[in-house]
């Protein structure tokens, strides 16, 4: 059925299960599928596997963080254009600044409004899905619509 299409893909990373469900219940919309982790070594492999339209990443997480997750994300040859955002309790000028050379898009800082972090999102979302759409190798296509 058209309606169970799969349109985007998001990928949230962070270790509160809470915040998981909390950014799920704020983005999760018809066409769009949600891939939760528990860490960055669980992003890392999500991304590896499908094409995301938005990555969202905790900046502090066990195994691997959210910088190294961003950093590693990047690598992949089909996340080059992709937003990556970071979330985090400790906002500051480092932390920003590190996150960007990491390869980070945007940065959203904790706590947030569920209405501030939608309307921060959706843009990324849409451009996002409009380069993935670019940047999909052939053996992924299937997976982005």
């Amino acid at each position: 059925m058209l309606e169970d299409r799969i349109e985007q893909t998001v990928i949230v990373a962070d270790n509160d299960t809470m915040v998981r469900g909390l950014i799920r219940s704020i983005l999760e919309q018809p066409g769009r599928a949600m891939l939760l982790a528990g860490d960055g070594d669980e992003a890392i492999a999500h991304a590896a596997q499908v094409q995301a339209a938005l990555v969202l990443l905790d900046l502090r997480m066990p195994r691997v963080d959210g910088i190294t997750a961003c950093r590693r994300i990047r690598e992949l040859p089909n996340y080059r254009e992709i937003p990556i955002a970071i979330l985090t309790l400790f906002d500051g000028d480092r932390v920003r600044r590190e996150a960007r050379r990491a390869g980070a898009t945007a940065f959203f800082a904790k706590p947030f409004t569920t209405d501030g972090l939608r309307r921060g999102l959706e843009p990324l979302i849409a451009a996002g899905q409009a380069a993935a759409a670019r940047v999909a190798p052939p053996e992924m296509s299937n997976l982005l619509f």
